[in-house]
């Protein structure tokens, strides 16, 4: 803006985040969510640039010599102005190189597969949980004693008992000669009927529509047991410092579980965050929650509600970058209009329009919404159950009575 010189921008390279292509006149084209939001920066900065990509495509830290790597090391040895990418900022970054104003605030999540449809055989049970299930059977078991007592003995308990399940499942009430005593019992029970009836009705047909999923693990706690009991593995981004975070925590989940991740050496590299080589019902992986919004915003991949930390986000300045001020604006300006956040969704739409594209097909997707006989397998097996029992019934009170006239 104050200067013709030509400002060197240290990036990295990635698709759906950072893309850098020249048009046929030789100008740069950026794509991306963070490329559209970079383009934005430096065309409202109005200075002539180039891209530089570090040898080492890290975000930034320190190696076993101490000496600074990836970009914030360009920044720091004054061979990039300025380092833009998902780079957090720190304290011990703090004394390398300057930041900018954070323009975003990335939250530590995790992703795990998720564990697939219930078994729809058993749908007919899923409406109530067990609890409800117990409530109704003990009155269904009780009421009739209280109404053969209301009644003087006029209807048997096997009687009273049908007659109740029967008005669960919207049929009229046929003892005559009702007391008063009974019909004060049945101005209760039925609004009770008739809740219990419409409830299961609705609630049952979203299941048969919507199967329901199993239940995987849902926050860090469970995590952190799971990998302590061996059952599951975490897989952590090295280009972050989450293990020290982990390390630093006073919660002994967290300890006991940065030190299972190093001790197995659990760690993927950013250039890998798509290829979801440990992500599995017994492997997780740990994500940004941008990233996460992006990349598997609707997938087979369950992106847990729980945060680990949260950390700001800015953009790697060099010591005594003249634009420093002029940089800060300009993210203010464009956060205050939401145009990142909207980036981030056209991309992340992007994204999942093309996997659903590759999952299913149109055909594919009406024939979901079908439903099979596997669907309400379960209920017909109730109803066979339910004839069996009666046919065996029925034979027996036969046999009884040939046996009874027989040695009467």
């Amino acid at each position: 803006m104050k200067s013709q010189s030509i400002l060197k921008i240290g990036v990295l390279p990635s698709p759906n985040y950072l893309e850098i292509n020249r048009t046929t006149d030789g100008a740069f084209r950026l794509s991306g969510f963070q490329g559209k939001f970079l383009g934005a920066i430096l065309s409202a900065l109005g200075m002539k640039y180039e891209f530089v990509v570090p040898k080492i495509p890290k975000w930034g830290h320190r190696n076993d010599d101490g000496q600074w790597i990836g970009l914030v090391g360009m920044v720091n040895r004054c061979e990039a102005d300025m380092a833009f990418s998902s780079i957090v900022l720190s304290e011990e970054r703090n004394k390398a190189v300057d930041f900018s104003t954070p323009f975003t605030a990335e939250g530590m999540t995790f992703l795990i597969q998720k564990p697939g449809e219930l078994a729809p055989a058993l749908a007919f049970l899923y409406p109530f949980d067990s609890w409800i299930w117990l409530c109704l059977a003990s009155f269904l078991v009780s009421l009739p004693v209280i109404f053969q007592i209301s009644l003087g003995g006029k209807a048997s308990y096997g009687r009273i008992f049908l007659e109740l399940y029967a008005s669960i499942l919207r049929q009229p009430w046929t003892i005559q000669r009702n007391t008063r005593k009974s019909n004060f019992l049945l101005i209760f029970w039925w609004p009770l009927a008739m809740v219990v009836s419409f409830s299961y009705s609705a609630a049952l047909l979203s299941f048969l529509t919507i199967p329901l999923q199993g239940e995987s693990i849902q926050n860090f706690r469970d995590l952190a047991d799971a990998v302590v009991k061996g059952t599951h593995q975490c897989y952590a981004l090295q280009e972050t410092d989450v293990i020290t975070f982990l390390f630093e925590s006073k919660q002994p989940h967290y300890v006991a579980l940065g030190k299972a991740i190093l001790k197995n050496n659990w760690f993927y590299s950013f250039a890998n965050i798509r290829q979801r080589q440990h992500i599995n019902q017994h492997s997780v992986q740990l994500i940004g929650r941008t990233s996460a919004q992006l990349l598997y915003g609707s997938s087979d991949v369950f992106v847990s509600k729980d945060t680990l930390a949260i950390w700001p986000v800015g953009i790697a300045l060099r010591r005594g970058f003249c634009c420093k001020s002029e940089v800060n604006s300009i993210v203010l300006k464009l956060l205050s209009s939401g145009i990142p956040d909207k980036f981030l969704r056209d991309e992340s739409f992007k994204i999942q329009l093309a996997d659903r594209r590759k999952r299913i097909g149109i055909k594919d997707a009406d024939v979901e919404q079908q439903l099979s006989f596997k669907d309400v397998s379960g209920a017909f097996m109730f109803l066979g159950g339910g004839y069996f029992l009666s046919f065996f019934c029925f034979f027996g009170e036969i046999i009884f009575a040939r046996l009874r006239k027989k040695y009467s």
